[in-house]
């Protein structure tokens, strides 16, 4: 199972999710973040132009969407 972690502003984000959760998380695989991106909510719901774009937020969307690719699922 793999979680992502949406509107991450700071690793304090990741931090207080771990204190609320306590060990829920150890039962993912893996745990992605997304960085919070005004953009990505001046869009929303059609984000497909600010994923086009270079930043940070992109790059999170597309090393989900590669190990998602590496476990089969067609994107």
């Amino acid at each position: 199972m793999r979680l992502a972690i949406n509107k991450v502003r700071s690793s304090q984000d990741v931090e207080k999710l771990k204190r609320i959760t306590g060990k829920s998380l150890d039962h993912f695989d893996e745990v992605f973040t997304l960085p919070y991106d005004e953009q990505i909510l001046l869009t929303e719901p059609d984000v497909s132009l600010p994923l086009r774009q270079d930043s940070p937020y992109a790059a999170a969307v597309g090393e989900i969407a590669g190990v998602l690719e590496r476990y089969g699922v067609e994107l």
